[in-house]
C-alpha cells in the first residue's frame, strides 16, 4: 500500500479486530494499522491477533521531505487534526490490546525520524495491553542518521493519557544506528509526557507495568529497556527488567528524565 498512513487498515472510527493476522504491510505511518483519533468515545479493540513483519517507512519520496517520522511499524495511534499547541487533545479514547503478538515489525525511515518499531501513540488514549508478546521489533536509523532527528522505542513509543501493560513480554526489541551516534533512544519502551501545557500534578501520565517481563532489549545509544520522560507516574509491580543492553557508560535498564 502506497498511502501515507495505514498499510493494511486506515480508520478514523472505532474498530474491533479479533483473531486477525496483519503481515508484510507498509506505509509511512502505521505500517499495519493507522488509528486516527478524531472524536471522544472512539475505541480500538485488538484481541487474539498477530502483527508480523510490518514496516513504517517512506514508500513514495515526498517533496519537500516530511517533517514528521515513520511511526508505528505495526500500529500507529495518532490525533487526526492538529490544534494551536500541536498536542493530542481528544478524550476519552480507549485502546485495548489483549492476547496478541507483535513480532518483527519495524520503523525504517530513509530521510526522516523513526518512532515505535511495533506501536506508536500520539494521543490522549487510555491504553491497556494484556497477555501480549511484543518481541523482536526494531527502529533502524538511516546511514548516516538525519541531523536533528531521533530514532526510538523499538517496542513502543509515545504519549497517552494512561498506559497499563499486564502479563506481557517486551523482549529483544531494539533501536539501532550503525554509525554509533547519539541519535537512538530506548530499545524497548520510550514513554513521554513533555508537552508544556501538561506539567501540572493532575496532568501526569499514569504508567503501570504489572506481572510482565522487559528483557533482552538493546539500543546503540541510550536506554536499553526504557526511557520515561516528562510528567509521568511510573509504577512497576512484580515485573522483571533483565538483560537489557546499552553501550558502556550508558544505561541498559530504565532512565527517568524531566525532558
Amino acid at each position: 500500500n502506497i498511502d501515507v498512513s495505514g498499510g493494511a487498515i486506515y480508520t478514523g472510527h472505532s474498530l474491533v479486530l479479533d483473531s486477525v493476522v496483519i503481515e508484510n504491510s507498509a506505509a509511512r505511518s502505521g505500517g499495519g494499522i493507522q488509528f486516527s483519533v478524531q472524536y471522544p468515545g472512539q475505541t480500538l479493540t485488538i484481541a487474539n491477533s498477530r502483527f508480523l513483519d510490518n514496516t513504517a517507512t517512506e514508500l513514495v519520496p515526498a517533496t519537500p521531505t516530511p517533517t514528521n517520522s515513520s511511526n508505528g511499524g505495526a500500529l500507529n495511534i495518532g490525533e487526526r487534526c492538529g490544534n494551536a499547541l500541536d498536542v493530542p487533545y481528544t478524550s476519552p479514547v480507549n485502546v485495548t490490546i489483549a492476547g496478541s503478538e507483535f513480532r518483527g515489525n519495524s520503523s525504517q525511515p530513509t530521510a526522516i525520524g523513526g518512532r515505535g518499531g511495533a506501536i506508536r501513540s500520539y494521543s490522549r488514549a487510555d491504553i491497556v495491553i494484556t497477555d501480549t508478546m511484543i518481541v523482536g521489533n526494531h527502529v533502524d536509523a538511516p546511514n548516516p542518521p538525519v541531523a536533528d532527528r531521533l530514532y526510538r522505542g523499538g517496542a513502543f513509543e509515545g504519549t497517552a493519557k494512561s498506559l497499563r501493560i499486564e502479563r506481557s513480554e517486551i523482549a529483544e526489541n531494539s533501536a539501532n544506528d550503525v554509525t554509533g551516534s547519539n541519535a537512538t533512544r530506548s530499545g524497548g519502551l520510550h514513554i513521554h509526557n513533555t508537552s508544556v501545557d501538561r506539567q501540572a500534578p493532575g496532568d501526569a501520565m499514569g504508567v503501570r507495568i504489572v506481572n510482565s517481563t522487559i528483557s533482552g532489549n538493546w539500543v546503540s545509544a541510550t536506554g536499553g529497556a526504557m526511557v520515561a520522560s516528562g510528567n509521568l507516574a511510573l509504577r512497576l509491580v512484580n515485573t522483571t527488567v533483565s538483560g537489557n543492553i546499552a553501550p558502556p557508560t550508558r544505561t541498559g535498564g530504565i532512565i527517568m528524565t524531566t525532558s
